[in-house]
């Protein structure tokens, strides 16, 4: 079985094509989502790929955060990571 993906300009245009491809006797479903706005905690969810313009925006974020100096070195991200993870694994062994 194969996987086709449309996106539509909005859900009435994207009901009438999924009433069209239900009567293809080739096809097996057709289901129809719609996908909120993302917030500022959505960019990355696991087996979804960022689009174009997602990446756009997390780019222009990052400038912005450099410009204002708050970034941090590779060294400072590794420490607050491994600070979390040990954080974490104690509230875990609770």
């Amino acid at each position: 079985m194969t996987t086709l993906v449309i996106r539509t300009d909005n859900m009435s245009n994207a009901r009438k094509l999924s009433a069209e491809l239900k009567r293809k006797k080739f096809v097996k479903s057709v289901d129809v989502f719609n996908e909120p706005a993302l917030s500022g905690s959505d960019w990355i969810k696991p087996g979804r790929a960022a689009t174009d313009e997602e990446v756009k925006k997390l780019v222009d974020a990052m400038m912005v955060q450099e410009e204002a100096g708050k970034y941090y070195s590779a060294s400072e991200v590794k420490e607050r990571v491994f600070k979390k993870i040990k954080e974490w694994k104690k509230k875990s062994a609770k």
